[in-house]
């Protein structure tokens, strides 16, 4: 889960720091150095779909996204790779 909430930055390492957690709701905001920085809120629709709201500045340039996670199956295990 840890990629969605910094979605524009997920292939940027950045600091995390969680801002509040009430109920099924949590916000972090985050910080990727000169790549810019982010906040998103987290929010626990069902036990298997997830909310994430997230905006900010990446590489100079606002964002703003609202994204939709469903877990469908179990994780396959990967073999002989």
């Amino acid at each position: 889960m840890a990629v969605l909430t910094r979605f524009e930055h997920r292939a940027k390492s950045c600091s995390v720091h969680p801002v509040r957690s009430a109920g099924s709701t949590s916000e972090l905001d985050y910080s990727c150095g000169p790549a810019g920085f982010g906040h998103s809120q987290i929010t626990l629709l069902t036990p298997r779909s997830l909310r994430i709201a997230t905006q900010g500045i990446s590489d100079g340039l606002p964002f703003n996204y609202v994204l939709q996670a469903r877990r469908i199956a179990e994780c396959q295990a990967m073999t002989g790779h």
